[in-house]
């Protein structure tokens, strides 16, 4: 057997990383090298924090000396393994060598003893030496007799296949053979077995010996041998001295069983992976260790063929069970599959049979592509239901909550009453299932594919929603356009307890081993502040992919509500444009400011109407999640603003117009921008990005005022008084609004008559 692709692993020419490459070197003496350091530290007036620097170089070395080391025996390990079994192999011929020049040096003794016993006759010796080196002997010793007959002996017994005796036999022989060999050819040596019978008698023990081996190792290999007789003959085989050889033939007797099994199966079901990791379990290994103990070379050739047996039960795994659950979908089915295999591999740890990670590397592409077709699944069957929900709420039967099973014990009704349409209750149903499904395969370390996995599958759960908006040049096929607000809201809705509750809460399921919950670490702060390391899996990064694609759904509904409210529903004309501002100036024209209670533009009135209309309803459908009910109010004012700051038409007309931005425009303006600020603060969503633009666009228009040449603090009142009127508009309003609710209830309420 021939390594010479291999004979550059164990060069010692070949070159180490960085650092390291001084340790190659026979030559280097660690003491001196540590010497040199500090002479050369000393040099460069030496003290404790050199020394201390010094100390943590050589701990680092040290570890990258390990780490080294670690890489280089599994990298070398496939080869240690031929190695040792190509020195098992020599020392079976060794012994093979060792028994022909035994029976060579018999051949070789029993010429000589007869030219010997020749020579005896002729110088008349003594009859007792005579006797001791094979003279004739008329009353020959029992010792004598048993090792003339033992070859006839050895004959019936082989016949009548009764091997413990024969090797009993065998071993009785070798003593005979060893003390007719002990004659120290001297007088007086008075031996019980002659040298010239011993020499006869070991050419007939290897010949018997060379028959039983056969004979045995015939048994070994029969199709149907198995159980005591399987290794009652390898044990045979190994008193004999054919140990490797028998350990080969106890794995082949176990590979053929195992094949016989794997044609009986039928190629569907979960049990199909245990049925072949089974084997292993059950006979292969146990009788290895049982048999052959902890023989290096044995446990060498035990690793191989498990490794190489476990290899193709994968690929049959892979074949049978797992690419035909890909196709259909069944990724529990695969779950099962894997988790009973790797449950029988589990079991061979206590025997020194590491066959997890082997099992886990092999079936992992297959899982995962199992994985991708539930995923696609997932994503058709959501986007068929989608076609058909009404985006009417529904809430959750109080036994049904199971997002909320792993979460620690709660005060009565604290229990969040979350209520999702139709589509969102059967993505966050099919979601949990395939987490629940994965989560047994924990050591293929699967949680962060399955988790971009529902990452993405939300992803386009949140396109669907937004494409539910409604818009004129959209395609309203593929989609139920929620037309009230309320439905509107109630995308937001899905959206928000899907991605802050449901999702993390199902997802954790992956991390239970951690012993933290999503909801447990909730309670210390916002989902999107946790930190990275309280989780494997649930990391801040995925959190806030969630937290992405609910603030596209939030954008785009603020947009479709600002829209409504900047432009004329039937004749598309924009309700907020320059001459809003720009003709109060004009002889003749109409303004607020000169009542005595100056009210904000139309536009910012519809958005007050449009923030109490949208909160009340998000009271109804959104209960008990106020944070996204403000985020969302915050966003639609946030839009607002922004558009305003990047619309060109309307500063171009102000500051670059044929009709300048004059002092009742400017007030107007300054009135409005308050009136966003305190209304905003009324509604408590105001932030920082919405106080920010007001800022810039106040003074903008100010300085397009003040580029005619007018001083706009001349004019302008003060901030206490634009602060005074837009509260008292703010506050008029919501008397309007109040007393406009009031109204309709009263219409509301049936007569007596009616009823």
């Amino acid at each position: 057997m021939s390594f010479d692709d291999d004979s550059g692993i164990f060069s010692s020419n070949r070159p180490l990383p960085g650092e390291l490459a001084m340790f190659a070197d026979e030559d280097f003496n660690p003491e001196v090298y540590v010497i040199n350091r500090l002479i050369a530290k000393d040099k460069m007036s030496c003290d404790g924090q050199e020394l201390r620097l010094l100390s943590m170089e050589l701990r680092n070395l040290r570890k990258k000396t390990g780490k080294q080391m670690q890489k280089s025996v599994i990298s070398n390990y496939n080869l240690f393994i031929r190695v040792s079994q190509v020195i098992s192999n020599l020392e079976d011929e060794v012994l093979t060598l060792r028994s022909l020049l035994r029976t060579r040096a018999a051949v070789e003794r029993n010429l000589v003893v007869r030219g010997w016993r020749w020579n005896i006759a002729e110088t008349k010796v003594s009859d007792a030496n005579v006797l001791c080196y094979g003279g004739d002997d008329p009353d020959p010793s029992e010792h004598e007799r048993r090792a003339q007959s033992l070859p006839d002996v050895l004959d019936v017994l082989l016949a009548e296949r009764k091997v413990d005796q024969a090797i009993a036999a065998l071993d009785e022989g070798e003593k005979l053979v060893h003390e007719g060999y002990s004659c120290t050819h001297n007088e007086g040596d008075m031996t019980p077995v002659t040298p010239v019978t011993a020499a006869f008698l070991q050419v007939a023990l290897s010949e018997k010996r060379a028959r039983l081996v056969e004979y045995l190792i015939h048994v070994s290999q029969e199709p149907f041998v198995h159980g005591m007789k399987l290794r009652s003959a390898i044990t045979g085989l190994v008193r004999l001295g054919e140990g490797m050889h028998a350990h080969t033939l106890l794995l082949h007797s176990h590979d053929g069983s195992l094949q016989h099994n794997i044609q009986g199966l039928v190629p569907i079901g979960t049990l199909y992976g245990g049925a072949f990791t089974a084997a292993l379990s059950q006979m292969a290994a146990r009788d290895s260790s049982t048999l052959f103990g902890d023989v290096p070379a044995c446990a060498s050739e035990l690793i191989v063929w498990a490794r190489d047996l476990t290899e193709m039960c994968s690929s049959l795994i892979k074949q049978h069970v797992l690419s035909s659950v890909a196709a259909a979908g069944g990724l529990r089915a695969a779950v099962e599959c894997v988790q009973i295999a790797l449950g029988h591999c589990k079991l061979l740890e206590t025997q020194g049979l590491a066959l997890c990670s082997l099992l886990n590397k092999s079936m992992q592409p297959s899982v995962q592509q199992v994985m991708e077709a539930d995923l696609k699944r997932i994503e058709e069957s959501v986007a068929a239901m989608a076609v058909v929900d009404d985006w009417v709420l529904s809430s959750y039967p109080q036994n049904d909550l199971r997002f909320m099973a792993s979460a620690r014990p709660r005060p009565s009704g604290s229990v969040p009453n979350l209520r999702l349409s139709s589509s969102a209750h059967h993505f966050n149903s099919m979601v949990q299932d395939f987490l629940e499904g994965v989560s047994p395969l924990k050591s293929m370390h699967l949680g962060g594919i399955s988790l971009e996995g529902i990452s993405k599958l939300f992803k386009q759960y949140i396109d669907i929603l937004i494409m539910a908006i409604p818009d004129p040049g959209g395609d309203p096929k593929h989609v139920h356009y929620a037309v009230t607000e309320g439905q509107q809201l109630a995308l937001l809705a899905n959206a928000s307890a899907l991605g802050d509750e449901l999702l993390p809460e199902s997802a954790s399921k992956l991390a239970q081993g951690a012993g933290t919950t999503l909801l447990t670490m909730r309670d210390k702060g916002p989902l999107y502040h946790l930190r990275a390391d309280q989780s494997n899996l649930l990391d801040q990064a995925w959190l806030s992919n969630l937290q992405r694609g609910i603030g596209r759904l939030r954008d785009h509904l603020s947009r479709h509500h600002v829209m409504h409210i900047l432009y004329d529903g039937d004749k598309h004309e924009a309700q907020l444009t320059t001459n809003t501002y720009l003709v109060l100036d004009l002889d003749g024209a109409s303004s607020s400011l000169s009542s005595k209670d100056p009210m904000p533009s139309v536009v910012f009135q519809l958005l007050f109407t449009k923030l109490a209309a949208l909160a009340k309803i998000a009271a109804d459908v959104i209960t008990g999640r106020e944070h996204v009910v403000l985020a969302f109010l915050a966003r639609v004012v946030e839009v607002l603003v922004g558009w305003l700051e990047s619309e060109g038409s309307f500063w171009s007309g102000i500051e670059d117009g044929p009709r300048m931005l004059g002092p009742k425009g400017l007030q107007q303006f300054v009135l409005d921008m308050q009136f966003v600020v305190q209304l905003a603060t009324h509604e408590r969503c105001a932030s920082r990005l919405m106080c920010s633009v007001v800022s810039e666009l106040t003074s903008r228009a100010v300085n397009a005022y003040a580029s005619t040449g007018a001083d706009p603090d001349s004019m302008l009142p003060d901030d206490d008084w634009f602060l005074k009127t837009a509260q008292t508009a703010l506050h008029k309003l919501q008397l309007a609004e109040s007393k406009h609710q009031e109204e309709r209830a009263y219409c509301n309420i049936p007569s007596s008559n009616s009823r």
